[in-house]
């Protein structure tokens, strides 16, 4: 008789590629290229950047040269330049590069 499988638990630590992604997203300026990266990590890049308030039309314009569809239609919905010469205390979401919603 077969024993039921445990239910899998979380890792009692972060996985490296959740370690990269947040790197990334933390040090925004350090992001040169996404060619090469999935569609995948280049989505959740852009959804931490995005919850950071991160965004600037330098990095929205390398996620919009990015070969995905559904990165770029992602950045439809967001005014890349609203906020531009806004002051860094201005509370999200009014800051360039917040997710709004």
């Amino acid at each position: 008789m077969c024993a039921a499988a445990a239910p899998a638990k979380d890792p009692p630590f972060p996985s490296l590629q959740a370690i990269t992604l947040s790197t990334l997203a933390a040090n925004p300026a350090s992001i040169t290229s996404l060619q090469g990266v999935s569609e995948s990590h280049c989505q959740l890049l852009l959804r931490l950047v995005l919850d950071r308030c991160a965004l600037t039309p330098r990095l929205a314009q390398l996620f919009l040269e990015s070969p995905h569809a559904s990165v770029k239609a992602e950045l439809d919905g967001i005014d890349i330049l609203q906020g531009m010469f806004v002051l860094d205390d201005t509370p999200p979401p009014s800051r360039l590069g917040c997710k709004k919603g």
